[in-house]
């Protein structure tokens, strides 16, 4: 599941995240860790809260100290943290 979830032959990466910094991320968050075996057992009981740990696993990918959960206002505080202004934001 990790290894998909974070990119391989048939599943696009997150720009800028190799292998290794995902696996350190995840040892750094082993709450993660019963979300990825509860959905390797049950990929069809998906809900929010494994949307949530999902989620939030992606925010730290990019921002280890980002406290923000969704990954829309994690986006928008990464951007703008360096004095840009929202409106300039790039389109998704």
């Amino acid at each position: 599941m990790f290894h998909a979830f974070t990119g391989c032959d048939t599943v696009s990466l997150f720009a800028g995240i190799g292998k290794k910094m995902a696996f350190q991320v995840w040892t750094a968050a082993p709450e993660i860790t019963p979300v990825f075996a509860r959905y390797m057992t049950s990929p069809n009981e998906f809900d929010e809260t494994k949307l949530a740990a999902f989620e939030k696993f992606v925010v730290l990918l990019y921002d280890r100290t980002c406290s923000e959960a969704s990954v829309d206002a994690a986006r928008m505080f990464l951007f703008t943290r360096k004095g840009r202004q929202i409106e300039a934001i790039p389109p998704t």
